[in-house]
């Protein structure tokens, strides 16, 4: 079949049948910005979301290779009730399965042969008692257990240690701690929280004071054993006394 003419007719058609402002309705690029398109008003048209979806999907047909993503995030997209309404129909159709086959072949086929973890940027992230790691910001979490989120603070300069006593910067680190001391002010070593019930690891049967006290004598950031139905931290479960 002739897509390209099947979407220029569908594009043709459809500006004079643009939805109004006042009904739902999805800006679309005629020519897609990762193909060179641009925001200029002459490459936006306004489509109903089916209309949308039809017209990526036209766009996968003629031009395949990461325009078969579109077809796949059209699956996800929640940002109405409209919208969502849409997006659990389209998450049904048969092309969708094409599309996830077609866009995975093509992320093969770009990566092929490329080690992409050893092109993340490495960091060097130390701890108060001495110890060291290194890695991309995913190994780190790796290595030390503390979250992605505290490891990108701390490699972006945004905190100066975490509650478990790493930390990327010693100037920054002193400074937290010296706020602390002068003003009381809230900082990543030292907050105590609102929490501050005794907690047991169950394999070792010692008791910690709070789980900031637990953090800093383990080097496990237990911050995240707060969230509800979480009992495992580690490598250890844990529980309140």
């Amino acid at each position: 079949m002739n897509y390209i003419r099947i979407y220029d007719e569908f594009i043709t058609d459809r500006f004079n049948k643009q939805p109004s402002n006042h009904k739902y309705f999805e800006r679309h690029h005629i020519v897609p910005k990762s193909l060179g398109g641009t925001n200029d008003k002459k490459n936006i048209i306004r489509l109903t979301a089916s209309d949308h979806y039809f017209a990526h999907l036209c766009l996968a047909k003629i031009y395949g290779g990461n325009q078969w993503s579109s077809i796949i995030c059209m699956t996800k997209m929640l940002i109405s009730k409209n919208r969502s309404k849409e997006t659990s129909l389209f998450a049904k159709r048969k092309m969708v399965s094409v599309a996830r086959e077609k866009s995975a072949k093509h992320k093969s086929e770009l990566y092929k042969g490329k080690l992409t973890r050893s092109k993340r940027p490495v960091f060097k992230i130390m701890h108060t008692d001495g110890r060291f790691a290194e890695g991309s910001i995913i190994e780190l979490k790796e290595k030390t257990g503390i979250s992605l989120a505290s490891i990108y603070r701390l490699v972006n300069k945004l905190q100066g240690c975490t509650y478990c006593g790493w930390y990327f910067d010693i100037d920054l680190m002193n400074n937290a701690k010296q706020s602390k001391k002068n003003n009381g002010k809230i900082n990543a070593i030292f907050v105590s929280g609102k929490n501050n019930k005794k907690i047991m690891c169950n394999e070792t049967g010692v008791v910690y004071k709070s789980i900031n006290e637990a953090s800093k004598k383990t080097g496990i950031c237990l911050s995240n054993y707060l969230h509800k139905n979480r009992t495992h931290a580690g490598g250890f479960t844990w529980s309140y006394l």
